[in-house]
């Protein structure tokens, strides 16, 4: 909605490439670079897979994010497959503070939160914190549901950030069902809601045969539900999970949100939804928790291939403490190995880890954030150092391969 009220104060053109806005911004891609747009940011076809641990719990600041979209390989060409990306969405912000000397938030403030009486919502988990009232996350592991630390997303803020309340999101709403227009007050025109609620790529089959023509448009998913038009969101972080939708045609909607890892908002939603319209109730939850247990089997099955892949046997062709230090890549940020305790352990950005020995230079990296460990690999050169180590951090890509930093001295 911000970018789409650039564009009716003539700062922005959807279809004018990015780099003629942002001069520093580039794709691994560089003939990609030179034709993406900013409607291409919004809408997921950039070419791009989620890349999403070049931003988590990274320390980097939103221009160094940007910086590294250079360095990320694509999976696809441009507009041909819709691949979820919080990064162009942190660009598309990005760029909007950019065209006005301002930034993200503050646009956001000024033009949305603040007309609309959105007093409860903030763009920091600094303020979430500092509140009575907010909620705290939770996540469940191995059947047990515990409180989890908030996770700041302050440099990628422009794809998620935004915390606020059903009685703040209610305003959000009557907006859109106002046609863009607030207690008297015009922040937006109907034509430019009905761009925003415009196919813009397909996502392809839903596995429900109740969701049809599944589609993004400019911000939002759009969908014929059971007949029915709808528009819908949903997200989630560290201990949250959330889904806004709205029946345009019906002018009804929902907000669903929710402290814990849970499929709880999506369940619900369709089923507030089936209840509105009148519709034959559909087993949602028992879906979900067979979907559930899918991926339990899924990620037994996987880590069970992974250990039918070892080699018995072998050991480090190094002492272990040979392979501490610290390993560069110029898109993911650093990758720091220590040796403590006569064992080697790991941290990307924030993530912690331990490092077992799989086979040969290859160790396992344990990590809360994924179910079962990566592999890590070193390589040892010629003249019998470690130059570099390989992760398979983003499926679908080339394992991401670090480089040793060499310290004087």
């Amino acid at each position: 909605m911000l970018l789409e009220m650039l564009v009716e104060d003539g700062v922005l053109d959807w279809d004018q490439p990015v780099q003629e806005m942002l001069p520093e911004f580039e794709m691994f891609d560089r003939v990609v670079g030179a034709r993406l747009t900013a409607r291409d940011l919004v809408t997921h076809r950039c070419g791009l897979p989620r890349h999403d641990y070049v931003w988590y719990g990274s320390s980097a600041t939103r221009p160094q994010l940007v910086q590294a979209l250079r360095h990320l390989e694509p999976t696809a060409d441009l507009r041909t497959t819709y691949q979820y990306q919080n990064l162009m969405y942190m660009t598309a912000g990005y760029l909007a503070g950019q065209l006005t000397d301002s930034s993200w938030e503050d646009l956001l403030r000024k033009r949305i939160l603040e007309p609309l009486g959105m007093s409860a919502t903030s763009t920091s988990v600094a303020e979430l914190k500092s509140c009575a009232v907010g909620a705290r996350p939770h996540e469940s592991r191995t059947g047990k549901v515990r409180e989890v630390p908030y996770r700041s997303l302050d440099a990628v803020a422009p794809a998620g950030a935004i915390n606020s309340s059903v009685n703040d999101m209610v305003r959000w709403m009557r907006l859109r069902f106002g046609g863009g227009r607030f207690e008297a007050k015009r922040l937006i025109s109907s034509k430019s809601l009905r761009d925003m609620y415009r196919p813009h790529m397909s996502m392809g089959q839903d596995e429900n045969a109740e969701i049809q023509l599944l589609s993004y448009g400019l911000g939002w998913t759009v969908m014929s539900y059971r007949g029915h038009r709808v528009i819908t969101h949903s997200g989630g972080i560290d201990g949250f999970r959330c889904r806004t939708t709205m029946l345009p045609d019906e002018g009804a909607g929902t907000v669903v949100l929710s402290n814990s890892d849970t499929a709880l908002p999506h369940t619900l939603t369709w089923e507030i939804l089936d209840t509105l319209l009148g519709l034959k109730s559909v087993a949602w939850s028992r879906r979900a928790k067979s979907e559930s247990r899918r991926e339990q089997v899924a990620q037994r099955e996987a880590r069970r291939r992974q250990l039918a892949g070892r080699t018995s046997g072998t050991k480090p062709s190094h002492r272990l403490d040979a392979y501490k230090g610290t390993y560069h890549h110029p898109g993911y940020g650093e990758l720091e190995v220590r040796y403590e305790k006569r064992k080697l352990v790991a941290r990307l950005n924030d993530l912690d880890g331990r490092l077992k020995h799989f086979h040969y230079d290859t160790f396992e990296f344990h990590g809360r954030r994924w179910p079962t460990p990566l592999l890590l690999s070193f390589t040892t050169g010629a003249d019998g150092g470690i130059p570099q180590l390989a992760l398979p951090l983003q499926e679908g890509v080339a394992d991401i391969v670090f480089t040793r930093v060499v310290t004087e001295g």
